[in-house]
This record gives C-alpha cells, sequence and structure tokens, in this order.
C-alpha cells in the first residue's frame, strides 16, 4: 500500500513515535496500549482526512518521575479529549445535515478560479454545489454562498483551487450554521457577556476595517529608512553569537506540528545531558551555528534567538520546508546582522510610522469635530 500511495502527491506518508496518550492517532484508534507490533488500522476517518496507520514496533521507556511527566501527560490528554470532541461533534453534525455534494459543478468552479484576483470569472453564480437539510428544509447551497462565505470568515485552511479543500469548507459553513443554530436555542442573544463580546468584536471590525483602508495607505518607508534606523539602534538587535541546535526536518506543517509532543518530552539536566526519552534523541546531528552566517535563513535565526536550552521550537518555515529546533547552548552576544534583522526592522518602522499617521488624523477629527466636555455633571456628581 505504502509503495501504491507514494506515487499520489494527496497522500502524505510519515514515521513518527508517540508516548501515551499517543496522539494523535489515540483520538481514533481505541485500546491502542494493549495493541501488537504489525497491527494495522483503516483507513479511517479524521478531522484531516483518511488515515491507515502500521504499529511498526514498541519499545518501553522507564518513565520520569510522575511529578515531571504530569504537566505534559495533561496537555494531550486534554488536546486528545478536545479533539475526540471535535470529532465526533462534526460526525453528528454532517449526520444532521445528510449534504450532497454536486462534484462536476465543484470542479467547474475550481478550474474558474484565478488565484491572483480571487475571482470566479464566468461562473453562474446560482449553480448549486451542495444541498443540505437545516431546520426541517432542504437547503441550496449556491456558488454565491460559497463567495460569501470566502470573504466574510475571517479564516479559513486549504486551498481554493482544490475540489477536496472545497468541500471540507462546505463542511465548515454547515458547522458555522448548525452551531449559531444551536446558540440562538440558548437564548445567547441575550446574554449580556454575549453582547458584550459582539460590541467588542463588531468595534474591532471597523477599526481593523478603517486601519486597512485608510491608515496602512499613507505609511510609507523606503529600504533606506530601514537601513538607517537599523544603523542608528544597532544596540536593540543583540542576539546570540554561536549556537549549537539539532535539527529535525518536516516537508510539511501538519507532519512538523505531529512530532512536537515528542520532541517536547526532550529533558535536559543541569549537566546538560538530555534525560527522558533517551531512546528518541541518542543519535541527533548536533550543529554549531553562528548568528553572523548571512547565507542561513533568517526565520531559523530568529527562532534560535527565542530558545532558552533545552527547549524546543515551534515549527518554522525553513527554504521550503518546516523545521523544528532543538536548542543545546548558545553562548556570547552580538549585533544581529541587517540581512536578519531588516524583517523586525521593518515592523518596528512601521508601527512607528502607523502611530503618526493615527495622531494626524486624530488631529484632524479633532479640528473638524470638536470636543464638548460637560463639567457640570461631573460638579453635581461631587
Amino acid at each position: 500500500m505504502k509503495n501504491i500511495v507514494s506515487v499520489d502527491s494527496k497522500v502524505r506518508i510519515s514515521n513518527f513515535k508517540r508516548y501515551y496518550p499517543f496522539y494523535p492517532v489515540g483520538v481514533y484508534i481505541k485500546d491502542l496500549v494493549n495493541a501488537n507490533a504489525g497491527d494495522v488500522w483503516g483507513p479511517f476517518e479524521t478531522l484531516q482526512g483518511y488515515d491507515a496507520v502500521y504499529l511498526a514496533s514498541i519499545k518501553k521507556v522507564k518513565p520520569a518521575p510522575f511529578d515531571q511527566e504530569r504537566k505534559q501527560i495533561e496537555e494531550n490528554l486534554k488536546t486528545t479529549l478536545t479533539d475526540t470532541y471535535h470529532f465526533r461533534n462534526r460526525q453528528e453534525l454532517i449526520a444532521r445535515a445528510n449534504p450532497r455534494m454536486y462534484n462536476d459543478a465543484i470542479v467547474k468552479l475550481v478550474e474558474k478560479f484565478v488565484p491572483d484576483k480571487r475571482e470566479w470569472p464566468g461562473v453562474y453564480r446560482n449553480m448549486v454545489l451542495m444541498d443540505y437539510d437545516f431546520e426541517g428544509d432542504r437547503h441550496p447551497y449556491t456558488v454565491a454562498d460559497f463567495i460569501e462565505f470566502v470573504n466574510c470568515e475571517p479564516l479559513f485552511f486549504g486551498s481554493l483551487s482544490d475540489v477536496d479543500d472545497l468541500k471540507d469548507m462546505f463542511i465548515a459553513y454547515l458547522n458555522d450554521i448548525f452551531l449559531w443554530a444551536e446558540a440562538r436555542e440558548m437564548n445567547i442573544e441575550s446574554n449580556k457577556d454575549f453582547l458584550v463580546f459582539r460590541k467588542l468584536f463588531r468595534n474591532k471590525l471597523y477599526k481593523q476595517y478603517y486601519e486597512k483602508s485608510i491608515v496602512n495607505q499613507k505609511v510609507v518607508f523606503t529600504e533606506t529608512d530601514v537601513k538607517d534606523y537599523y544603523n542608528k539602534n544597532k544596540d536593540k538587535f543583540s542576539v546570540f553569537e554561536t549556537a549549537v541546535v539539532s535539527v529535525f526536518k518536516f516537508e510539511n506543517p501538519q507532519a512538523a506540528f505531529d512530532s512536537l509532543s515528542s520532541l517536547k518530552s526532550l529533558q535536559k539536566d543541569a549537566s546538560g545531558t538530555i534525560t527522558g526519552h533517551v531512546d528518541f534523541v541518542s543519535n541527533l546531528e548536533k550543529e554549531e551555528i553562528h548568528s553572523s552566517d548571512t547565507m542561513l535563513n533568517s526565520n531559523f535565526i530568529t527562532a534560535i534567538s527565542k530558545l532558552n536550552p533545552g527547549q524546543v521550537s515551534m515549527p518554522v518555515n525553513v527554504n521550503d520546508g518546516f523545521w523544528v529546533i532543538y536548542l543545546i547552548r548558545k553562548r556570547g552576544q552580538v549585533c544581529l546582522p541587517f540581512k536578519h534583522a531588516e524583517a523586525d526592522v521593518s515592523h518596528i518602522l512601521s508601527g512607528i510610522k502607523k502611530k503618526e499617521v493615527y495622531n494626524e488624523l486624530l488631529a484632524a477629527l479633532k479640528s473638524r469635530y470638536p470636543e464638548t466636555i460637560n463639567h457640570f455633571s461631573e460638579y453635581n456628581v461631587k
């Protein structure tokens, strides 16, 4: 099976080690504690698609004292239980909605998509992509509905050029409307906390729109401005001189995130010796990094600078891959080269310029709409 699917770009193959509670496979495979080497499960549905799992081997390790393991186990259990809830809720939702997707229409929508403009020219907006059951009726889900979802949803996952990803977005839409229906049944719109949250969220949207359409258009600076700020403030950009790290490289972010529970179990005692799950790190290759090396990826240097010895980074996008970094030690302190500091300098300069623009716009608004302060009401209270 592995040889067959290896030629399919949509199929991801990964090898990994897991400790109790065996997240994420422990969400979907029951009684994994009593499994045997050679067991196979699947294909079975998960939150990310369909998986097949082969248990290559089992190795018992001597656990660290419970006080050291407790926090990690609690985090893993919480994540596992959360995913289990989301998965079961999704299964229940699909059963209630009974969606029927029209594959030919979805393929046509994908073919018409223009990524640069994020548009679908020539597509009939009333074309039905899916229909589903909701509140006692069968409802159509059209191209117009999908475009509205894409434009209004603050965050969604997947590619608009992939048929399977679009189908996942349709399920996300169903999840939204069913959850909102449940919230209405709870009379959420009379809940004071919800009303406060909605007002804050609405005001945040207004501010984001104002910032995007007006403020950001006035924030302008050149590469020369960035270099001048860096040269005048080099003392603000100090970083380690050398660091010794071990790097775990992955082809995609999901595989990198899946590795974190195992990698974060690495521990280091005061002598610098790695303890805990020693079998996982016995053959790690160590690499010495110099922050002055401008040939290195800036994301890599920034990630190392944020770590303390013995810590593991979140996945870092480096050279078309995703790296997880384990910091063994770092020494010295030097000025960060401009090449590595440029992104941070641009961010700082953007913040400074944005504040200047806000002050200018605020001054203009105060001039147009003078403030009137009623001190009599304050006096009467006193």
